[in-house]
């Protein structure tokens, strides 16, 4: 969903703000893994903040498909939606809780809900917007995850899901050097809730998408991770000369 078909609510000089202030705010509670990851994932978490849809009516049902960090408050503070949040960590003890999310003392509350995202998902409620960031590499069978998430939204309800691109300039390279690709972990198989089952090139996403009856709206790919200086220029000539299509 690019920003062209939706409201954005932030500038992208606003997004990197609160993209910061998020990392500071892990940082100044010493929570250095929490704050590192978003620090290294900012442009990612930035270009994801510009691209939520303001909630059409206060409250509107919301639903944070794996839930990481500062994103159900963002969700609530300044989108406006009332936030459940599916956790998709299979050890997590089943059952739903109130929690807190905030900055800075200014705090949200929204639901949690801690289920396996790899069998059935609860279906108490539907959804007007969905967020389903950075999950879907993590779960063993991503058709049927589509098939569920169709299940939980509204007739018109709008899904803004982002995954790792296994047809990105750096996983290329590195699979051309006889590496695994970048962010893809099914070599460390004890790398646990972390590890990456698959990785998704935007041909097949777009078919798992519009098998499991979505129309897409908008789709992009984009470099969201920290600038590495590598020159790709050799790269992208060779892939042109085979007439390599990338999306």
């Amino acid at each position: 969903m690019n920003r062209s078909m939706i409201d954005s609510l932030f500038s992208l000089a606003e997004a990197r703000e609160v993209v910061s202030a998020a990392a500071l705010f892990y940082a100044d509670a010493r929570d250095d893994d929490m704050s590192r990851y978003i620090h290294d994932h900012r442009e990612r978490f930035t270009h994801t903040l510009r691209r939520i849809p303001i909630a059409p009516v206060p409250g509107e049902p919301c639903l944070d498909v794996g839930g990481f960090g500062l994103t159900p408050y963002w969700l609530t503070r300044h989108s406006g939606y009332d936030v459940t949040v599916f956790n998709w960590d299979a050890s997590s003890p089943k059952g739903c809780t109130r929690q807190i999310a905030g900055v800075d003392g200014e705090n949200v509350c929204y639901l949690s809900v801690n289920t396996n995202l790899n069998r059935a998902w609860p279906k108490e409620r539907q959804y007007s917007f969905v967020l389903f960031g950075e999950t879907l590499e993590h779960l063993d069978n991503p058709e049927a995850a589509f098939l569920e998430l169709n299940s939980v939204c509204k007739i018109g309800g709008r899904v803004l899901l982002t995954t790792p691109n296994a047809n990105s300039l750096l996983a290329l390279q590195h699979f051309l050097m006889g590496l695994p690709p970048w962010v893809y972990y099914s070599f460390t198989p004890d790398a646990g809730g972390t590890r990456h089952v698959f990785e998704q090139t935007p041909a097949t996403l777009r078919e798992l998408a519009e098998s499991a009856g979505f129309e897409i709206i908008a789709f992009d790919t984009e470099y969201c991770y920290e600038k590495n200086g590598t020159d790709y220029s050799v790269l992208s000539k060779l892939l042109d000369a085979w007439i390599y299509i990338q999306s």
